[in-house]
């Protein structure tokens, strides 16, 4: 007799494993994609303005964030995303009442 034939999602791994493998398989895809960007930029597959270096991107975001006000803009963004989340949420508890 053969065991674990017919029995969906058992596995023997221990629970630590099992955690680990679930909560990090999708970083493990992003991780993979981001990989692949560095390769093929740094290998110059493709034109620097469509495909520029992590590093690049990752130093321009930080001068956007600290000096060009990138962290402002997206504070504002999110107060109206709020406000508007909760005008709607009184409104439709209004209607349900």
């Amino acid at each position: 007799m053969q065991v674990g034939i017919g029995c969906r999602g058992a596995s023997i791994a221990p629970p630590a494993f099992r955690f680990i493998g679930r909560h990090l398989r999708p970083l493990a895809v992003l991780m993979a994609l981001l990989a692949i960007w560095e390769l093929l930029a740094h290998a110059g597959a493709a034109d620097p303005r469509f495909l520029p270096r992590l590093e690049k991107v990752a130093a321009r975001g930080m001068a956007e964030f600290s000096r060009d006000g990138l962290g402002s803009n997206i504070l504002v963004s999110l107060e109206r995303d709020l406000i508007g989340f909760v005008c709607g949420s009184v409104a439709e508890s209004r209607l349900v009442w």
